[in-house]
């Protein structure tokens, strides 16, 4: 136990100026000064302790000398380089160590990661503040005016996310807030109510397992392809406009979330081949029994309390298998919250027909910097090229894609217990080679942007006769 004795004291008046003495005559004020006793307490050394009550009460006073306990505290620094990106203001060693880390943090979007700390909303700066106070080395983490100067929804968030990632480090805090309708977002060990009279009031809190989305009025619902289009701004993918209405034709199913009516989440679920496929047993069977969670994407202001996992419901009765894969997974294994399991990606290796797309198109790109992922990249590359080059460009676009197609399928009907013989692997093989080499001058940079190497984490999970059953009661 901590036994603190917290005064405020007022030192001797070293004041010649007449008006100050004037005053001090008026009002019959001590020039020797005065000292008054705010609280004694005898507070637990470890464990989440929540100090609340208004200004001037003494919290801040109370967690100076709560902190003289300690031979080292982790608090928020005084300064911040606020024109340098968050991911190197952050000492990880390797990109993703910082995706890992500020992902905890609901920071890990590539996007809000290379921009600077200045850019961030005030809910992200005070994630990111918290983040950095952890990193330091040993000792409580000692916050004070803990969400003061946010929205008291994004202060309830920023609550769970915090409770969540001390408990799950079994971290000690001394959290101070003027405030108290965090303290069943936070979960605090102790709550310690500083009342202007002196009567302190000290509640040991029981953690209970409550519904956070019941708490926070959040409703799940089914959705539309024109709901994924109002948040596909927060995916970092968000390069292409004709993607979204080019997905539409596979798309089974989208679900939403709704906080107070407003959209703060959607998974887009897609089948994994076009319609026209199911003439062919080779995809129909894939496609009557698989699902990819193609994107889902989670309001910033409401990333870090379990959204994903929310998000991730079957209604379709005939899944079997869910498929999830991102190249943003491979740094955050997001998916895994979801009860998804990794399995080794058929795009985490290069296959010998992307080595010579990448061998052709490296040299030829004048811009090292920029990505070949992006369509836009891949147009400019495509116009700098002479005829002949494109010719040859386009063989090995269509020979690394109909590769890339061929291997996906073929894992897609592995995990689906799905046998598939020599015959049937030849003729899928001349069926995405037939497919892609009709493709137009104009296509071309957009399946070279999707074809090129890039690894992607792939994830899968088993849906069971008892969760669908449950899940199609999707509203």
């Amino acid at each position: 136990m901590i036994n603190t004795k917290v005064d405020l004291h007022i030192p001797p008046l070293n004041n010649s100026s007449k008006i100050c003495q004037d005053i001090i005559k008026t009002f019959g004020l001590s020039e020797d000064g005065w000292m008054e006793s705010l609280s004694n307490l005898e507070i637990p050394a470890h464990g989440i302790i929540l100090i609340t009550g208004v200004s001037g009460v003494g919290k801040s006073l109370l967690l100076k000398d709560i902190s003289r306990h300690f031979l080292a505290i982790r608090k928020v620094p005084n300064h911040i380089d606020k024109k340098r990106s968050i991911a190197e203001i952050i000492s990880c060693a390797s990109a993703g160590e910082v995706i890992r880390y500020l992902s905890k943090f609901g920071l890990g979007e590539p996007r809000i990661l290379i921009g600077p700390f200045s850019h961030l909303s005030d809910g992200q700066k005070e994630r990111f503040l918290i983040a950095l106070a952890l990193l330091q080395e040993a000792g409580p983490l000692i916050l004070d005016e803990f969400t003061t100067r946010l929205d008291r929804r994004t202060a309830q968030i920023i609550a769970i996310n915090l409770g969540k990632i001390l408990r799950s480090n079994k971290q000690s805090a001394f959290i101070a807030s003027c405030h108290d309708d965090i303290v069943d977002f936070l979960k605090p060990d102790i709550h310690i109510e500083l009342c202007s009279n002196g009567k302190h009031c000290f509640f040991k809190k029981k953690i209970k397992n409550t519904n956070i989305l019941e708490k926070l009025e959040i409703k799940i619902k089914r959705g539309t392809i024109d709901d994924y289009k109002k948040l596909s701004r927060y995916h970092y993918e968000n390069d292409n406009p004709n993607d979204i209405d080019m997905l539409a034709p596979l798309v089974d199913h989208v679900v939403t979330a709704y906080s107070k009516g407003e959209l703060i989440g959607v998974n887009l679920c897609v089948r994994p081949w076009p319609k026209a496929f199911e003439i062919f047993p080779e995809f129909s069977e894939v496609n009557k029994y698989v699902l990819q969670s193609f994107r889902v994407i989670v309001h910033p202001q409401y990333r870090g309390i379990g959204l994903t996992k929310a998000l991730d419901i079957i209604p379709n009765p005939n899944t079997k298998i869910l498929l999830s894969w991102s190249a943003f997974s491979s740094y955050y294994s997001f998916p895994i919250l979801a009860s998804y399991q990794r399995l080794n990606s058929p795009f985490e290796i290069m296959s010998h027909a992307e080595n010579l797309l990448q061998a052709f198109v490296e040299p030829r790109q004048k811009n090292k910097e920029k990505s070949l992922h992006l369509t836009i990249e891949c147009n400019q590359l495509w116009q700098e090229l002479t005829d002949e080059e494109k010719k040859t460009l386009k063989l090995l676009i269509v020979d690394a894609a109909s590769e890339k197609s061929l291997r996906l399928i073929l894992f897609q009907r592995k995990i689906s217990g799905l046998h598939t013989s020599a015959e049937s692997i030849n003729f899928i093989k001349s069926l995405f080679l037939k497919l892609y080499s009709k493709s137009s001058n104009d296509v071309l940079p957009m399946l070279l942007a999707e074809t090129v190497y890039r690894p992607m984490a792939m994830f899968v999970k088993n849906i069971d006769n008892k969760i669908i059953t449950e899940d199609s009661s999707l509203a």
